[in-house]
């Protein structure tokens, strides 16, 4: 039997009715005017003091003691943002040192003050613990919302800084298909290569000496790679051939390795193969030859 409407029978309400009835009630705003009669009201009476625009709000946001120029104080707000510029710099030039995080306290203190002043007209006659609340959630929407994400982006395409044998080493991040032999690359190792061979989680710096499909062979008084001959490196074994694999890099280790007991030979240059091919997991970037005036490590 077919399905006929009736005029006695209306259509049933089809299962997702109520929701879009929802959606349009939401859209056009008639539960809030039903819930909160006097609210659109009330809304729509406030008024922006003089002075405060969306665009000078933004441009205050973005520019560290900008919104101090735009309250009027021409000299002042120069001043500051001068002393951003400055303080930029300062971070920049020593980034990982405890210098930069005074630097960054510091810039990020003038933003909030600059902002703050800016919206002075909206906060007269505010409390002095509302004034401390707001400047503590704008600090934290700075932090979270504006300079970390920056700070992801920076470190993760541009520049990083990292601690290598107690001293600071920019490094620009790379990805593995950049990694060309001769360059020096900074990778992480792992800790403990076997049986009585002991070696520290960290990171590694060093030449790349052959790439992906190379093949190296070893002599008494030098190492081969696809036979042209270069100087023997401490530690290398005097004979045999290998072959580097793909997405592989072969840095030969300048590292503090620790031998306990009787190790046999054989297990210490294994130990050492393995740890000299880099795969493109382990690798963080390259060096920075210089950062700024300062040369970088290693020489």
């Amino acid at each position: 039997m077919r399905n006929v409407e009736s005029p006695y029978y209306p259509r049933r309400a089809s299962w997702h009715s109520r929701l879009r009835d929802f959606f349009a009630r939401l859209a056009s705003m008639e539960w809030l005017r039903e819930s909160y009669p006097n609210l659109i009201g009330k809304v729509s009476s406030i008024s922006v003091p003089e002075g405060i625009s969306l665009t000078g709000f933004l441009r205050a946001l973005s520019i560290p003691g900008f919104g101090i120029y735009l309250r009027g104080n021409r000299r002042l707000g120069r001043l500051a943002m001068g002393a951003s510029a400055g303080l930029l710099l300062v971070f920049l030039v020593w980034l990982g040192y405890p210098i930069s995080n005074i630097a960054f306290g510091l810039l990020l203190s003038v933003h909030v003050t600059s902002l703050l002043y800016y919206l002075e007209p909206l906060l007269q006659g505010a409390r002095l613990a509302f004034r401390v609340a707001l400047s503590l959630i704008l600090v934290s929407a700075f932090v979270s919302f504006f300079y970390l994400p920056i700070q992801r982006v920076v470190e993760g395409h541009l520049f990083r800084p990292l601690t290598y044998r107690g001293k600071v080493v920019i490094v620009h991040p790379s990805a593995p298909w950049e990694v060309k032999p001769g360059e020096l690359i900074v990778y992480r190792i792992e800790g403990g290569l076997g049986t009585g061979i002991y070696l520290k989680t960290g990171l590694a710096i060093g030449p790349v000496l052959a790439g992906p499909g190379d093949r190296v062979s070893f002599t008494a008084t030098a190492f081969l790679v696809n036979g042209v001959p270069r100087k023997r490196l401490d530690g290398m074994p005097t004979e045999g051939e290998w072959r580097i694999l793909p997405a592989t890099w072969m840095v030969w280790p300048d590292l503090d390795i620790s031998v306990r007991g009787q190790v046999p030979r054989a297990n210490i240059h294994g130990a050492l193969q393995q740890l000299s091919m880099v795969t493109g997991d382990q690798l963080v970037g390259k060096p920075f030859k210089r950062w700024f005036w300062r040369r970088q490590l290693p020489a």
